[in-house]
C-alpha cells in the first residue's frame, strides 16, 4: 500500500514546529487553536503547487506574511517535508520558502528523494537553483525523471476535501454531469458522478464505502443514483434510501 507516513512543517501559520507520524487512517482531534485547520491549509497549499497555482493561494490568503509564523521577521524560512512508503522504499518532497518582493512566498531550496528498502544510498534530486516562484515538481524536465514522477504522482493523490455546506443549495445535493469523474473535486460538485465510475469500475469499493457509511449511519441502506439529462447533456443526482 502507498500512503502517507510522516508530515514534517515548521514555520507556518500557528505551526512553530510539528513532526508529525502518519498511519494509512488517521484521526486528528483537538482544541481550537491546536493547529488541525493550519495542517490542512499546508496540505492544501501543496495542491495548488501542484498546478502552478502557489503565487495564487499565497496571495488568496493573505500573502506571505500571514502564512509564515508570527510573519517574516520572526520566521524567515518555512520548512516542509512529507515521506510516502511505497513497496519498494521510502519517497520524500522537502522545500523550503521565504518571503519575497510582493509578499509572494519563494522557493530557497527544492528537492525529491527515493531510498530503496535495502540500499545505503538514497536518490537525491534538486528541483530547482532556489528562488523560483512555482515548485520544480511542475517543471517538464522532470516528466524524465522516475523518482520526480512517482513522488509527483503521489503528492497529487494527497487532496483536501471540507464539505462543510450540506443544506438543500449545497454542491453536494446538485446534479452533475456524467463525464465529470477523473477525481472528486474539492467541494464535492462532481461526488454524483465520482460515485457512478467507482460503482461501474470497482464495485467491490463502492460497496465498502457504503458499508462505512452504515457504520455511522445505521438507518442508511444504500446510494440512489438517479441519471437524467439537461440540456442534452446527461447528468447524476445522488439520493439515498434510508430504512423508516
Amino acid at each position: 500500500m502507498n500512503y502517507l507516513s510522516q508530515v514534517s512543517v515548521s514555520g507556518f501559520r500557528s505551526i512553530k514546529s510539528a513532526d508529525i507520524p502518519l498511519r494509512p487512517l488517521n484521526v486528528f482531534i483537538g482544541a481550537n487553536g491546536a493547529g488541525k485547520s493550519n495542517l490542512i491549509a499546508f496540505l492544501q497549499m501543496l495542491n495548488f503547487a501542484l498546478s502552478r497555482g502557489l503565487q495564487t493561494y499565497v496571495q488568496k490568503h493573505g500573502g506571505a506574511g500571514d502564512l509564515l509564523h508570527f510573519g517574516p521577521k520572526r520566521t524567515p524560512v518555512l520548512h516542509g517535508k512529507l515521506t510516502f512508503r511505497t513497496a519498494r522504499g521510502r519517497n520524500e518532497y522537502r522545500f523550503t520558502m521565504a518571503s519575497a518582493l510582493g509578499d509572494a512566498l519563494i522557493f530557497t531550496h527544492e528537492e525529491a528523494e527515493f531510498h530503496a528498502d535495502g540500499q545505503l544510498q538514497p536518490q537525491t534530486i534538486p528541483l530547482g537553483p532556489g528562488g523560483h516562484k512555482e515548485s520544480g515538481l511542475t517543471e517538464p524536465w522532470s516528466e524524465g525523471n522516475p523518482t520526480v514522477r512517482v513522488i509527483r504522482a503521489l503528492l497529487g493523490k494527497c487532496r483536501v476535501y471540507q464539505f462543510h455546506d450540506t443544506g438543500l443549495d449545497s454542491f453536494l445535493r446538485g446534479k452533475s454531469p456524467v463525464e465529470d469523474n477523473p477525481y472528486l473535486r474539492a467541494n464535492a460538485g462532481n461526488l454524483p458522478a465520482f460515485l457512478l465510475r467507482v460503482k461501474q469500475e470497482e464495485l467491490d469499493k463502492y460497496l465498502e464505502i457504503e458499508r462505512t457509511l452504515r457504520l455511522v449511519l445505521p438507518w442508511f441502506q444504500e446510494f440512489v443514483l438517479e441519471s437524467q439529462a439537461e440540456g442534452g447533456v446527461p447528468k447524476i443526482l445522488l439520493r439515498s434510501r434510508h430504512d423508516l
